[in-house]
């Protein structure tokens, strides 16, 4: 199965005062379930998997402004969040590996300065991976953390 970068070559994960952006680090009561890719508001972003396009998301309940696709083939399903995919491709439009699928949004506009962290969260892409096997329930989530895959095991960062 080829797999392809979501922010093209050489993709830098996200360490900012705001938290690391690698899987499984420390989220207060629960783990990061997915892993921040470092973007450029506007950047295209790519498919990591040929597969079909199985839902547009929205990453925040109550907050439309930043959203998501989600892809997935017979053996994975990707999500990729704040990222707008909706005039790029269709649900349950067949893409490619390496395919563009949508633009990077500007998720430091939600995380903006506070006095704690004195600059804004770096704009980044959150990528999470599961088995396609694995149901999902409310907003998209799994039933536990330890369903999700590490991309970076995928994804070679």
């Amino acid at each position: 199965m080829e797999i392809a970068s979501p922010t093209g070559p050489m993709p830098a994960v996200r360490n900012d005062g705001w938290g690391q952006g690698r899987f499984g680090t420390n989220r207060g009561s629960k783990q990061h379930d997915g892993l921040d890719l470092i973007v450029t508001p506007g950047q295209p972003i790519f498919s990591m998997i040929t597969g079909s396009v199985e839902k547009y998301e929205q990453c925040y309940t109550g907050d439309t402004r930043w959203t998501g696709v989600q892809i997935a083939n017979q053996l994975i399903r990707v999500e990729l969040w704040y990222m707008n995919a909706r005039n790029t491709v269709a649900v349950d439009e067949l893409v490619l590996a390496g395919q563009m699928v949508g633009v990077a949004q500007d998720i430091s506009v939600k995380y903006p300065p506070t006095k704690k962290i004195p600059h804004d969260m770096t704009p980044h892409i959150h990528v999470r991976v599961t088995m396609k096997a694995f149901t999902t329930i409310a907003n998209g989530r799994y039933v536990s953390f330890e369903q999700y895959i590490d991309p970076a095991l995928l994804l070679g960062v």
